[in-house]
């Protein structure tokens, strides 16, 4: 056998190896498949190694490093979709104080504003008729321009609270 065929299959081997002692830990729907040259490139310690000279050591090694990568893409994840619900949290959970309070008191605010600006943007004859159901059924049997301004303002709102959650 020529040494490029050898190469070949010794690094197909340590692929399969280092793929058998990582399980799933590299694989994720959004990662790109994972080639030899990763394996060798994120473990350079095996490049040239045959796979009887691959060592528990090495095995355990790898094992260490994925699941550290694993736990900070798990903590990362956890802390961006507290900040989706609630803005803020995320920055709280991750020791950001102060980011935290700024993300909280601004989405707050957002909201505090939004729901006020609508509502004072309400046409009078509706605000008189809320919670009487059968007059509001009939107030929205037709098209009414007139809810346009505070559905405008609803609708910025909710651009600002979500700039202000992703930021």
């Amino acid at each position: 056998m020529n040494t490029r065929n050898q190469k070949l299959i010794r690094r197909a081997i340590v692929l399969v190896v280092a793929v058998a002692v990582t399980g799933t830990a590299m694989a994720s729907p959004a990662v790109n498949p994972v080639t030899a040259d990763d394996v060798f490139e994120a473990y350079p310690f095996l490049d040239g190694k045959m796979v009887p000279e691959v060592t528990v050591n090495d095995l355990l090694t790898i094992a260490e490093q994925v699941s550290v990568q694993r736990q900070e893409h798990a903590y990362v994840m956890r802390a961006a979709g507290a900040s989706m619900m609630i803005p803020g949290t995320g920055q709280f959970l991750v020791g950001e104080t102060g980011r935290g309070i700024a993300h909280l008191s601004a989405g707050l605010a957002i909201t505090g504003a939004t729901a006020t600006g609508a509502w004072f943007l309400l046409p009078e004859d509706l605000t008189s008729i809320l919670g009487d159901k059968a007059a509001m059924e009939t107030y929205f049997q037709e098209w009414r321009p007139e809810l346009l301004p505070a559905a405008g303002v609803i609708a910025g709102g909710s651009v600002l609270y979500a700039i202000n959650t992703m930021w």
